[in-house]
């Protein structure tokens, strides 16, 4: 969960701070940039165009400034990081080919994590293993300002089991996280992902242009603001914790946005939503894909309002309330239209999307009821009443394994199908683990399982 109260006009403001600060305090990685040849040259030229004084005609500060700066820059450039050790100390196995594939960058993230003592060393390690989420999307990488960002970077326990009404929070604002007592490891990994989606690039823009007869990212035209997003940020968050930390942590909050995302990355492909998410307009980057199938802003921004709304109560426990219910079944309602424009014919004649599609609704008693006077034509409706055989989970399961609440939860990752439930080692609902079972959507089959311990 990201803090709501985050300013879009504080955050620039930041951010035009951090950069001042970054080149006052000369970034040591700065220098390693294709553009520090361009800095030197700049700050040589500045020191031939003063004007001398009287005394000072043969020039000699301008000879004696050189071999001070590169002295000054060979300092800085040596960090004392000894990979191996890092990679031993902090168990960094699974992330050494990510961390060799800029092992110069990977030295000052690394020593900005030792040495900031506000992220409690427990939970070092964890962000040590975003590394492989920085590489994976190092086009949106702007090193600088990240690397300022690791640095500020607090995350500390709650007095609490919660934090307010959430098992954890990122506060952008404050670079900070804060997590309940006793959570499992995927709720710091959620938070973590809020975090490297707005730092990497330095904050989200969530606005597009329109000039009367198109939009566009850039303008020029009216700037129109789009909805928070609550799809994208925490949908996002949730499918890209997946994605990112080797199952180490499944989808397992906000189950109904990861619904409806993974069902865009079936249409527009993992790789474009994974773009959106990590993009500083991705928001904007969604709606223009969406538009190019005849959705209006106004459409947009209500389907995006309505899943914010629907979030706010059901991304922990589900959907409570028949309000609720019909928002969601209406954000369904939307992606069918949305499958239906592009491909131009019913997602009921694609077996893999209509099964995705009846996992999306099992479970949701109340959304099922209202299936009858939904949107949907008849094939469609009639596919969504048909329950899927839970047993062939239920099969792969030991004995002993009580379920802790009908829940599937559904990602869709290097082109493979995954559903997600939680499970009790015993009936007193001690131990919590999750089953990861790889499922074959066309033949309703289980491929393989895993189970994580919670």
């Amino acid at each position: 969960m990201i803090d709501m109260k985050k300013n879009k006009r504080v955050l620039v403001v930041f951010i035009g701070l951090i950069l001042v600060f970054g080149l006052a305090l000369g970034v040591g990685y700065l220098h390693e940039t294709k553009n520090s040849k361009k800095n030197e040259d700049t700050k040589l030229e500045e020191t031939k165009n003063e004007k001398p004084n009287e005394e000072e005609k043969e020039e000699p500060k301008e000879e004696e400034s050189k071999p001070e700066e590169k002295k000054e820059e060979q300092v800085i450039l040596d960090i004392d990081v000894d990979i191996e050790k890092v990679i031993a100390d902090y168990d960094l196995e699974i992330i050494r080919s990510s961390i060799m594939e800029d092992s110069e960058y990977f030295k000052w993230i690394a020593d900005a994590i030792i040495k900031n003592d506000k992220i409690a060393p427990k939970y070092k390690r964890y962000v040590f293993l975003q590394y492989k989420t920085i590489m994976a999307n190092k086009k949106f990488l702007n090193k600088e300002i990240f690397l300022i960002s690791v640095k500020e970077l607090s995350i500390k326990d709650a007095d609490g089991v919660t934090v307010g009404n959430a098992l954890g929070i990122y506060q952008d604002y404050e670079t900070a996280i804060t997590i309940g007592k006793s959570m499992p490891d995927d709720v710091l990994m959620h938070e973590l992902m809020h975090f490297v989606d707005y730092r990497i690039g330095g904050g989200n823009l969530d606005v597009v242009y329109f000039t009367g007869d198109k939009y566009s990212l850039d303008g020029p035209g009216e700037t129109l603001k789009l909805p928070y997003g609550k799809l994208i940020i925490e949908g996002g968050a949730e499918t890209n914790m997946a994605r990112y930390n080797n199952y180490m942590a499944t989808v397992s909050s906000y189950n109904h946005l990861a619904y409806i995302y993974n069902l865009l990355a079936l249409m527009f492909g993992e790789q474009e939503m994974n773009d959106i998410y990590y993009s500083r307009d991705g928001n904007a980057r969604l709606f223009l894909e969406m538009n190019k199938y005849g959705i209006t802003y106004e459409e947009y921004c209500k389907f995006m309002d309505d899943l914010d709304y629907m979030s706010t109560e059901a991304n922990f426990v589900g959907i409570v309330t028949k309000r609720e219910a019909e928002y969601y079944l209406e954000a369904l309602e939307f992606v069918s239209n949305l499958y239906n424009k592009k491909y131009g014919h019913s997602w009921a004649d694609d077996p893999t999307f209509s099964n995705v599609m009846r996992f999306a609704i099992q479970g949701d008693y109340e959304g099922r009821e209202l299936i009858p006077k939904s949107g949907f034509n008849e094939k469609e409706k009639a596919l969504l009443n048909v329950r899927i055989d839970t047993n062939v989970f239920q099969k792969q399961v030991d004995k002993g394994y009580t379920s802790s609440y009908y829940s599937y939860t559904y990602y869709y990752l290097n082109g493979k199908h995954y559903i997600s439930i939680p499970y009790y080692l015993n009936k007193n609902y001690e131990h919590l683990y999750e089953f990861v079972f790889e499922y074959d959507m066309v033949n309703n089959a289980v491929i393989s399982k895993n189970v994580l311990m919670k």
